[in-house]
């Protein structure tokens, strides 16, 4: 989700939520600061700077292909107490209940790299994103220290005293030769040889204190002082002339901290119950350090402050994956139209590395670009968001509760610096365009309190306009924001309210007609952030986000994505640029491609409501389309579609996509394009009238609106709006709805699309009887055999909604047919495990 704010303002936010934001429990700040005087990785520097990034340099033979971690999970005395056999926890005063799936002892190969490890979650994460360049293999190890925490404070050094002492014991004699494999040379340049250091440490506590990591980070990228170390470096182990030191130290502007540093630490949560998914994306941001430099980036895996300043990404980003040579880009020339993009994480469909990433230039120079990826998420590793239902208190946001979320097309704006990696948090040097639009918000009205945390309540924020300019962090164009507590930028979203007693935070609007808010903190990622064919398919010049630059000029881009094979997750999509010299000019371009969205659609507030014989209806407005091509005899085409259930505890039927086999289409109208579109369902009766209507009995509404250019193209549609209306004894009413004997019964026979579709496993089926009759409604496979009967009996007139559980049922498509008398219907459904 995207927030159109000053640089100034987020900043003030960043700072402010150290201390008193409601999320600061999400807060995943690192302990790298800038390096006076460090030079910036340049753009043409690729790979690992102060480490190597892959473990084949030299091509040496597989016994010494592989980089060694020392994974070290450490507790003190009285730890905070915990029992749990959840396979993410780490109990009190015991190893963590995933330490034997951290980190693979040996080095593994087969033929499909993707497979090499995939019990082991280090040695995986680092595998799969280099596209098996990089074999990680190490060992995991439990300490528990001889104090409690508080103990040190005074003489922090000791810890690592007592945990290198420990060490020892585990790694006998000759072993630490095993960790000491790399030698750095200079940035980028490493040879596989001893250079008396240990390569990497992974250390990480179960608790935390100012002393360890600083009160507002979870992870650093050293592993500060040692009691007894001699030049910031402790021995190990020492035969002759070979020794095996730990080079660590707390002083954040020593040169050598990241160049012959043996490690990092991080902090896993204060409740351990779901460290593991926190001990992962802290260990892979802190060892990026080392290969990147100090400092971070946005919208990537080295983004600032979890998230609140750039989109913090559990996995690599496309820039990143480029960066370190695990992926060579396809770069348009705008002379081939059509281009391929495969999943992200490869899986060998297009050769090892390729057709992954696609960049389409911007800028002559090379510094400005957009960057595209098509992140299906076959890499358990890909794309997990931070926000959205996934938002907890404790990261087990890191959780891919729902594998459908998060997948998509992802586009990148790369604004400035090109490949240069610059260690200075104020160069915002990158942007998500967000597939759900760039908004300015105002205040929803509705003041939410968080459950678990001993906080004041918070204003949630709505959207208000769409914006059609660039959105950089530093543009001055909107700034309703500022009227908000900094607070606000923890998202409340729409939806039902969170049920803090479930690992699941909250449901979306789209699922519930619930007019509540609930904590999505959506600010960090969620589910609509990517573009999907059938929800949002063309980023233009005329779209929100759009195709401008940096200093918000046009740069003549259309990008449509144009359809996906979801058996070989090949996208496809269509590029066009008009320049001087370019063959397509914009008409032509327009011809080809279809509009953008409608933005902006809302119902009107009840003082703005009509009445038409003497019932009050409702009314739509929203924001005309930009593009040229919509111009047809001086007014704009729209379509306007509505969907409806019976009750209000039961929300019409919708989806993420392709929501146009969901609703009815109800009218097509023409607005003139100097007047704000607007549009009034005169066959409903809005919930604003405030008499009685009959039995008093309301039900939901929904719109969306779709635009159609003037050569009948369409787009998608528009995001929906909802509301509420009376039923009555009249057509005005509308929709399969009548009153007898104060009952209400449909008017005709309907089988609704079941809900939700896809599903797993279990669905809902809404039918409707306008009269007493025998029914059946029966499950047939792909090839007509039936599988299963839900109803097969006689049912009084009325609406049902009958359950499907699809726990014996294989993955596929299925399709269900109610019989009713003469009456036959038959849907398709998709079943998803």
């Amino acid at each position: 989700m995207k927030i159109y704010i000053k640089a100034s303002f987020v900043f003030l936010f960043v700072m402010i939520a150290y201390s008193n934001a409601p999320c600061q429990s999400d807060y995943t700040g690192c302990g790298s600061e800038l390096v006076p005087n460090e030079s910036s990785n340049p753009s043409t520097f690729f790979g690992g700077k102060y480490k190597p990034e892959r473990s084949n340099i030299g091509n040496p033979l597989p016994i010494n292909d592989y980089f060694p971690i020392i994974v070290v999970f450490v507790q003190f005395q009285n730890e905070p107490y915990l029992v749990s056999n959840d396979s993410n926890a780490w109990p009190s005063m015991q190893a963590p209940n995933y330490i034997n799936k951290v980190i693979a002892p040996t080095r593994n190969s087969t033929s499909n790299w993707w497979d090499a490890y995939n019990s082991y979650n280090i040695s995986d994460y680092w595998h799969e994103f280099s596209r098996g360049k990089m074999h990680v293999i190490g060992k995991a190890i439990s300490i528990i220290l001889h104090d409690t925490i508080g103990a040190y404070s005074q003489n922090p050094e000791k810890i690592n005293r007592e945990i290198y002492d420990s060490l020892k014991k585990y790694i006998i004699t000759s072993e630490w030769l095993t960790y000491d494999h790399w030698k750095y040379n200079s940035d980028g340049n490493f040879s596989q040889e001893a250079d008396g250091r240990v390569d990497m440490i992974y250390m990480v506590f179960r608790q935390n204190r100012d002393f360890l990591l600083g009160n507002t980070t979870a992870g650093l990228n050293y592993l500060g002082e040692c009691d007894g170390a001699s030049g910031n470096e402790y021995t190990v182990y020492s035969s002759g002339s070979t020794v095996v030191k730990i080079h660590g130290t707390s002083d954040t502007f020593d040169p050598l901290i990241l160049r012959h540093g043996s490690g990092i630490r991080v902090f896993t949560d204060s409740t351990s119950l779901f460290s593991r998914h926190r001990f992962l994306d802290l260990v892979t941001h802190e060892h990026g350090h080392h290969f990147f430099g100090n400092g971070h980036r946005v919208y990537c895996k080295m983004a600032y402050g979890g998230g609140r300043f750039g989109g913090w990404e559990f996995s690599l980003s496309p820039w990143e994956l480029i960066k370190l040579g695990y992926v060579h880009q396809e770069i348009a020339d705008f002379t081939n139209t059509t281009h391929y993009l495969y999943d992200y994480s490869s899986r060998g469909q297009n050769g090892l590395d390729t057709n992954e990433i696609l960049q389409v230039p911007i800028s002559s120079d090379g510094n400005q670009f957009f960057l595209i990826s098509n992140r299906r998420k076959l890499s358990q590793w890909d794309r997990r968001m931070g926000g959205d239902t996934l938002a907890s208190k404790n990261w087990e946001y890191l959780k891919n509760i729902n594998p459908e979320y998060g997948k998509g097309l992802y586009i990148y704006h790369i604004l400035k610096n090109g490949y240069e990696y610059k260690e200075d948090l104020e160069s915002v040097d990158a942007d998500l365009e967000c597939a759900d639009g760039l908004w300015s918000w105002e205040s929803s009205g509705v003041s939410r309190q968080l459950g678990y945390a001993p906080f004041n309540s918070y204003l949630a924020i709505r959207k208000k306009y769409p914006g059609y300019d660039n959105d950089t962090y530093t543009s001055n164009s909107l700034d309703e924001m500022s009227v908000f507590s900094a607070n606000s930028l923890c998202l409340f979203s729409p939806g039902s309210t969170d049920n803090f007693s479930s690992s699941i935070r909250g449901t979306h609007s789209l699922y519930t007609n619930s007019s509540d808010y609930w904590y999505s903190n959506a600010v960090i990622g969620d589910r609509w952030d990517a573009w999907n064919v059938g929800y949002n398919e063309i980023f233009s010049p005329y779209s929100s986000p759009n195709t401008k630059n940096m200093s918000n000029n046009q740069t003549g881009i259309f990008i449509w994505y144009q359809s996906l094979e979801s058996n070989t997750n090949k996208a496809t999509l269509k590029i066009y640029r008009t320049l001087a010299g370019e063959p397509l000019t914009e008409d032509s371009i327009l011809h080809l491609t279809p509009p953008s969205r409608p933005m902006g659609l809302r119902v009107l507030s009840c003082d703005s409501t009509p009445t038409i014989n003497g019932y009050q209806r409702i009314r739509l407005r929203w924001f005309h389309n930009m593009e040229p091509d919509m111009i047809n005899s001086g007014n704009k085409k729209y379509k306007i579609y509505c969907d409806t259930s019976y009750s209000l505890s039961i929300p019409p039927s919708d989806a993420m996509q392709y929501s146009e086999n969901f609703y009815r289409l109800i009218a097509t109208v023409n607005i003139p394009t100097n007047s704000i579109p607007d549009y009034i369902d005169s066959f409903k009766i809005s919930s604003c009238y405030n008499a009685s209507i009959y039995s008093n009995i309301k039900y939901p509404v929904r719109y969306r609106v779709q635009a159609v250019d003037k050569f009948n193209d369409v787009s998608v549609l528009s995001d929906f709006v909802k509301t509420t209306a009376w039923s009555s004894l009249t057509e005005e009413q509308g929709d399969n709805i009548q009153i007898s004997e104060n009952e209400i019964i449909p008017k005709e026979y309907a089988l609704r699309q079941n809900y939700p579709n896809p599903f797993n496993p279990v669905t809902n089926i809404q039918y409707d009887l306008p009269i007493d009759i025998f029914v059946t409604i029966k499950v047939y496979d792909l090839i007509g055999r039936e599988v299963m009967s839900l109803v097969n009996e006689i049912k009084e007139a009325g609406s049902y909604v009958v359950s499907l559980n699809g726990s014996n049922l294989s993955s596929g498509i299925y399709y269900y047919k109610i019989t009713a008398g003469s009456y036959e219907q038959v849907r398709k459904m998709i079943l998803i495990k």
